[in-house]
């Protein structure tokens, strides 16, 4: 046997016999599997995951009020959960340990004494390859309102081929090696990684709403916007959700010709009430609105922004501008 050959079969037996030790490991404790471990080797995921609301699913202040400091029992499965490729159905069940680390790395990759993921590859633990991981089933586990939206609304739409997972536009892909920072890393070919920050979809979100029709019209001294609204780019309504406040807020500006705003009216659409903008049908909207010396107006600016409850968040999903015909056109 070539020498080169030698050295690639003790290496693999090295692998395995690391792989095996570190499986009994992780079989033995839950606790000790902490995203902090996994980021010795996975780093660029860590580094996502780290500023990712999964990380903070736990301690976030809205979810500590939300959930009368963390004493409803059904909201604290989905915050701090034991891995789900473990739990065969039904609500997820809350961990006893770690619950500050939120949705962890073993929430959605540990299965018995390896790690689930889309590869099955070498590495020093035991590995797994879970379809499961790629479907939005998975991520409906947790997120029920929109996998019920997705299977309701979206997927009866749009054909087999056609259909986005909740990864597409939530977890951008791109080519990478899984690992960094060991001796291994680049013995690993680069492969397919998915983002898991998971704040691609506030990019994605910038063209998935568009106006299909748009009529404005002086009438007295208000003027009458109508326009239609489609959601053409998420697989559920928009805003949608369980917790938070999660709005769409649309808004109609009478401006001059130098851009100066002499009157307004705003709606708004809320994920609490299924008020969102279904997949593939366009919403129709009517409104009125009062300007300030209305001769002078000569534009229409339309704002549709998708905001949370303290607007920190303030994603813009239309900004168009229609000058206004003269009165009786």
């Amino acid at each position: 046997m070539p020498a080169s050959a030698r050295l690639r079969l003790f290496l693999a037996i090295l692998l395995i016999w690391i792989g095996s030790s570190a499986c009994q490991g992780v079989g033995r404790s839950l606790a000790s599997q902490t995203p902090a471990s996994c980021a010795d080797c996975h780093q660029e995921i860590a580094r996502q995951w780290g500023a990712s609301a999964h990380a903070h699913a736990w301690t976030d202040p809205a979810f500590v009020a939300a959930s009368e400091q963390h004493t409803k029992a059904e909201c604290l499965g989905c915050h701090a959960p034991l891995p789900l490729l473990e739990q065969a159905g039904g609500p997820p069940r809350v961990r006893a340990v770690r619950r500050d680390d939120g949705v962890d790395c073993a929430a959605c990759h540990k299965v018995g004494c390896a790690q689930g993921g889309p590869y099955d590859t070498l590495a020093p633990h035991a590995t797994r390859r879970v379809p499961a991981l790629r479907s939005s089933r998975f991520c409906g586990r947790c997120h029920e309102k929109e996998i019920e939206q997705y299977e309701a609304l979206y997927a009866p739409l749009t054909p087999d081929a056609q259909q986005r997972s909740c990864a597409d536009c939530h977890m951008d892909a791109r080519s990478a090696h899984l690992t960094q920072g060991h001796l291994l890393s680049g013995l690993h070919p680069r492969r397919i990684v998915r983002d898991h920050a998971f704040t691609s979809w506030k990019r994605h979100a910038r063209s998935a709403v568009e106006v299909t029709s748009a009529v404005f019209a002086r009438e007295g001294e208000r003027i009458h916007a109508q326009f239609a609204l489609l959601n053409r780019g998420a697989g559920h309504r928009i805003p949608t959700g369980a917790g938070g406040h999660r709005e769409v807020r649309i808004r109609v500006f009478a401006l001059d010709e130098h851009g100066n705003v002499l009157g307004r009216v705003e709606s708004s659409l809320v994920s609490a009430a299924d008020e969102g903008l279904e997949p593939g049908t366009p919403r129709a909207f009517d409104l009125w609105l009062v300007a300030f010396a209305p001769e002078t107006v000569a534009d229409v600016r339309l704002l549709v922004e998708r905001v949370n409850a303290d607007e920190s968040l303030r994603l813009v999903l239309v900004d168009r501008r229609w000058p206004l015909p003269p009165a009786g056109r």
